[in-house]
């Protein structure tokens, strides 16, 4: 997660394009990690980038401090709910409406 993947693609375009293709799951169905288990392996580098990207503008917006928090206390062995709670208790915000202020800041 270093801001590229593995080909040297910036993750923000890539995550762009596959949102601009309707590749992406939401961010909220990943608090479960059944759902990333069943992701298409032929989109693994949209959704690395999704990956890459997300936690960039989390850390950029709120913090390093906050994500690791998130990082410690959220589960694959947790349910989505437990995760979801964890992610609401550390940030004050649903998933669904971080994941708008991620769209927002992919579009800048």
């Amino acid at each position: 997660m270093v801001g590229h993947g593995w080909h040297g693609e910036n993750h923000d375009k890539l995550a762009r394009e596959a949102l601009d293709k309707g590749l992406l799951p939401t961010v909220e169905s990943m608090m479960n990690h059944i759902k990333w288990k069943e992701l298409d392996d032929d989109h693994a580098l949209y959704y690395y980038c999704f990956a890459g990207s997300f936690t960039k503008f989390l850390i950029s917006k709120y913090g390093k401090e906050k994500f690791e928090m998130l990082y410690k206390n959220t589960s694959r062995t947790k349910t989505k709910e437990e995760n979801i709670a964890v992610f609401n208790d550390v940030y004050a915000i649903v998933p669904d409406e971080m994941e708008r202020g991620w769209k927002i800041y992919l579009n800048k």
